[in-house]
């Protein structure tokens, strides 16, 4: 019997995703997770915001924080994230505010560039 494979995609990890996927895993069909941005709290990139002012450390560790993948070293996490980071610089520096264009519309551009990534990368072998 073949076994089963999942691979999870969402743009951002909210509690919802992460318990799908944390449950996913602990019925042991969980393969990967695909996301925009896979934020590790020990990673290369904590250790780079420690050198920033704390005012922009911060900020930028909140919007983070909230993308933290807790799962076990065997899943494999792949990010798709540079559309994700244009966006968070895009808002963190308050552009949004003089400009026309909206989150909301930053966010389903980060969506389909993450849709077209997973058609484009994961979906090639599937029959």
């Amino acid at each position: 019997m073949q076994s089963k494979c999942v691979t999870l995609v969402h743009p951002a990890p909210n509690p919802n995703v992460r318990n799908v996927a944390l449950a996913l895993y602990e019925a042991d069909l969980l393969c990967s997770v695909v996301s925009t941005i896979a934020y590790l709290s020990k990673g290369k990139l904590s250790r780079f915001l420690k050198m920033l002012p704390h005012v922009i450390r911060n900020s930028i560790e909140n919007q983070l924080s909230r993308r933290t993948w807790s799962l076990p070293v065997e899943v494999s996490i792949v990010t798709h994230s540079s559309k994700e980071i244009m966006r968070l610089i895009f808002l963190l520096i308050g552009l949004d505010k003089v400009t026309a264009i909206k989150n909301r519309l930053l966010i389903d551009w980060v969506s389909c560039d993450l849709d077209k990534y997973v058609a484009q990368k994961h979906l090639a072998n599937i029959n």
